[in-house]
């Protein structure tokens, strides 16, 4: 699994970035992972919903920008093999539509056929 993510390079961290528009409202979320001590870790996680950050983190500190102006800028920690988004945020679209998406990795060599129609939805025995 480490080989498909960095193609075998682990001293580069594998950085992922989702724009995304709900509602006319823009999403954007960035995570990216380290290699370490054999495992993978979360390096940089951040969100932002309508241009506004709600929380970033760099390694395991978690700074919030969400709250009310007094607790504004709180900090904790979290674990660096756990994922912010799932523990934070619940009932959010950009989480109910990220839980909806679908990411192929098509191996060309195992192609076979073609297509002939669109379709939004994969169709089972098309393939």
């Amino acid at each position: 699994m480490l080989k498909d993510l960095t193609e075998g390079r682990t001293d580069v961290p594998v950085r992922f970035e989702i724009l995304v528009e709900i509602d006319d409202v823009i999403s954007e979320y960035i995570i990216s992972f380290e290699f370490s001590e054999g495992e993978l870790r979360v390096l940089e996680e951040k969100y932002s919903y309508g241009g506004r950050m709600l929380y970033s983190r760099k390694g395991s500190v978690l700074h919030f920008d969400m709250f009310p102006k007094e607790v504004n800028g709180a900090v904790m920690e979290i674990d660096a093999h756990l994922i912010a988004l799932p523990i934070l945020h619940s009932g959010i679209k950009f989480k109910e539509w990220l839980s909806r998406m679908l990411v192929l990795r098509p191996i060309p060599s195992l192609i076979a056929g073609e297509s002939n129609r669109e379709s939004a939805s994969a169709q089972p025995g098309s393939y």
